[in-house]
C-alpha cells in the first residue's frame, strides 16, 4: 500500500499554489460547510483541495471528494498536512484512517446540522489554526461574536409578522421546519415559524399550505454562483410560487412573501450570518405593517 502511495505522490506537483508545496499547513476541506467555515475565519489561503459541491473556494482547487465519497487519489495529489470533512453519523472510513496514521495527516470530522454545531466548529478550527490565524492578524472571536449576535432576538419585535413558513421549494411545496438550521434561525431571531411540531424538512401539498395558512411565506432559493442578485416583481414572486400563488392564503393574498436568493443560504455555515440578517430585515418590514411584494434583496 505504501509503495502505491509513494507512485502517487512522486508523480505529481503540487496541485495548486494556495499553500505552496512546502507549506506547514495544507487543508483539504471536504465538505462545502466546512469551507466556508475556513474562507471566513481567513485560512482560505491554506486551502489545497475542495468538496465537488463546494461553492465558496477557488474552482481550479483540486476536487478530494463528493457526495459519494472521498477521491482518494485527489486527495494524496494535494499532499494535506490536515483533512476536514463533513460527515454524518455514517460509518467513518477506515480507508482514510490509515492513510491519516501512514502519512501523519490530521483528521476532522464535523457534523453540521445545526447552529450549535456550526458555531462549535468554528471554535474548534480557530482553536486548532490559532497560530495560522495570529500571524494573519485575523481575530476568530469576531466572527463568532457576529454568529452570536446574528443567531439571537432582535430588538425590534419580529413577532409581528405573524407565522412564518419557510419554504426550499414550492412545486411541490417543500418546507423546512423545527430541528432545521433554517427554522432555528427563525426563532432565535424572534420569529414565529409556521409549522410547529413537524420534521426537519416536509414535503406538502397545496392544500396543505392553505390549511396551514401562514401569515407570511419566506422562499430560500439560492441563486447559481456568480449570478447578480435579484429582486424579483410581484409577477416573478407569482412565478416562483408556482400553484400556491392562485391560492387563498393570508401570505399570498396580503402580498408578505419574500425571497432570499444568496448562494450559501441552504448551507449550514457561517454562511447563517447573513441568512439571519436578511430574515430578519424582512420580519422588521413586515411586522411594521408594510407588505413589500418581492425581494429581501442581497447584498
Amino acid at each position: 500500500m505504501l509503495a502505491a502511495l509513494g507512485a502517487v505522490l512522486n508523480r505529481t506537483e503540487d496541485p495548486h499554489p494556495n499553500a505552496g508545496p512546502d507549506a506547514a499547513v495544507r487543508i483539504a476541506a471536504i465538505g462545502p460547510a466546512v469551507a466556508i467555515i475556513l474562507k471566513d475565519l481567513g485560512l482560505e489561503d491554506l486551502i489545497v483541495g475542495r468538496h465537488g459541491y463546494d461553492m465558496a473556494l477557488d474552482p481550479a482547487l483540486p476536487v478530494c471528494g463528493d457526495l459519494n465519497g472521498i477521491d482518494y487519489e485527489a486527495l494524496l495529489r494535494t499532499r494535506p498536512t490536515h483533512v476536514v470533512v463533513e460527515w454524518d453519523h455514517r460509518e467513518k472510513p477506515a480507508r482514510l484512517a490509515r492513510l491519516a496514521r501512514s502519512l501523519e495527516w490530521d483528521v476532522r470530522y464535523e457534523r453540521l446540522a445545526t447552529l450549535d454545531q456550526v458555531r462549535a466548529c468554528a471554535a474548534r478550527l480557530a482553536s486548532q489554526f490559532a497560530e495560522e490565524l495570529s500571524a494573519r492578524g485575523r481575530d476568530p472571536a469576531l466572527l463568532l461574536e457576529r454568529m452570536d449576535a446574528a443567531w439571537s432576538t432582535r430588538d425590534a419585535d419580529l413577532a409581528g409578522a405573524g407565522t412564518v413558513l419557510l419554504l426550499v421549494g414550492t412545486n411541490p411545496p417543500g418546507a423546512v421546519g423545527p430541528g432545521s438550521f433554517h427554522h432555528d434561525v427563525l426563532e432565535r431571531i424572534g420569529g414565529i415559524g409556521a409549522l410547529r411540531h413537524a420534521r426537519a424538512y416536509v414535503t406538502m401539498d397545496v392544500e396543505d399550505v392553505v390549511r396551514l395558512a401562514p401569515d407570511a411565506i419566506v422562499l430560500v432559493f439560492p441563486r447559481p454562483r456568480g449570478a447578480p442578485a435579484t429582486d424579483p416583481t410581484p409577477e416573478e414572486i407569482n412565478r416562483l410560487l408556482g400553484p400556491l400563488a392562485s391560492r387563498n392564503i393570508p401570505a399570498v393574498t396580503n402580498g408578505r412573501v419574500a425571497l432570499i436568493d444568496d448562494p450559501l443560504c441552504q448551507t449550514a455555515s457561517t454562511a447563517l450570518i447573513d441568512f439571519a440578517d436578511q430574515l430578519a430585515l424582512i420580519l422588521q418590514r413586515w411586522s411594521g405593517h408594510d407588505a413589500p411584494n418581492g425581494s429581501a434583496g442581497t447584498p
